[in-house]
C-alpha cells in the first residue's frame, strides 16, 4: 500500500536558529530561500532552507500539528514584503486565531488535526470579522480529517443552508427547488456560490 510522505525543509535564520516546517508544494530546494512565519500571531521573517526531505507519517520529525507552513519564495521584494505584513499585523487590534489546527473529540478522547481548505473557508464566512483568522499549517484534504471533524463540517454547512433559505424566504424570494440528485439547482447556485457548490443544472 503507498504510504503518503511529507514534503518538510530545515530552515536556518540569520541568527543561527533552526526549525523544522512543511509545504506540499515541490519547488523549494536546499539554499533557497523563503518566508515563514515565525510566531502564533501571524509574523514572518526570512530564512534559508538548509535540508529538504520527505517523511513518511511515523518519520516525521516534528507533529503535522505543530509544524508551520513555509509561505513563499523569498523574492527580491522580500524584505519590504515581510516588514509591510509585520506592520499590519503589529497595528491590528483583533486577535488573531490560528485555524489550521483543531481539535476534536473521538471514542479515544480529544485529539488535534490539521485542518482542511473547505474548513477554512467555513471558518472565514463564520467569524472572519470578529477576528484576524491566520493560517500557519498547509491544509490536508477533506478525507484527511477525522471522521467526527467532517461530521460536524457537514452539519455546519446544513444548518449555513437552512438559515439562507429562511433568509431567502422571510424576503419573498422563491424557495430553491432540487434536481433528481438532491442538489440544489442553478439559480441559487450562482449567485450565492459560498453557501454551496452544486454541478450545473437547468434553470429554476
Amino acid at each position: 500500500m503507498f504510504e503518503k510522505k511529507y514534503r518538510y525543509y530545515l530552515v536556518q535564520f540569520d541568527n543561527g536558529r533552526t526549525a523544522w516546517y512543511r509545504s506540499d508544494e515541490g519547488g523549494y530546494k536546499a539554499g533557497m530561500k523563503v518566508i515563514v512565519p515565525i510566531t502564533g500571531n501571524g509574523m514572518w521573517d526570512i530564512a534559508l532552507i538548509a535540508e529538504a526531505k520527505r517523511f513518511a507519517q511515523k518519520q516525521l520529525p516534528c507533529p503535522l500539528t505543530q509544524t508551520a507552513g513555509i509561505v513563499c519564495k523569498a523574492g527580491i521584494t522580500a524584505k519590504h514584503k515581510v516588514k509591510a505584513h509585520n506592520d499590519r499585523l503589529a497595528k491590528c487590534k483583533q486577535k488573531a486565531i490560528d485555524i489550521s489546527t483543531m481539535s476534536v473529540r473521538t471514542r479515544k478522547g480529544t485529539v488535534s488535526y490539521v485542518t482542511c481548505k473547505e474548513e477554512w473557508e467555513l471558518f472565514r464566512r463564520k467569524f472572519g470579522r470578529k477576528v484576524r483568522l491566520i493560517e500557519s499549517c498547509p491544509p490536508v484534504k477533506f478525507s484527511q480529517i477525522p471522521r467526527q471533524a467532517q461530521k460536524a463540517y457537514k452539519n455546519e454547512k446544513f444548518e449555513e443552508l437552512n438559515s439562507f433559505m429562511k433568509l431567502m424566504k422571510d424576503r419573498g424570494a422563491r424557495q430553491p427547488e432540487y434536481s433528481s440528485r438532491g442538489k440544489l439547482t442553478a439559480a441559487i447556485a450562482v449567485k450565492y456560490p459560498q453557501i454551496i457548490k452544486v454541478p450545473k443544472a437547468g434553470p429554476l
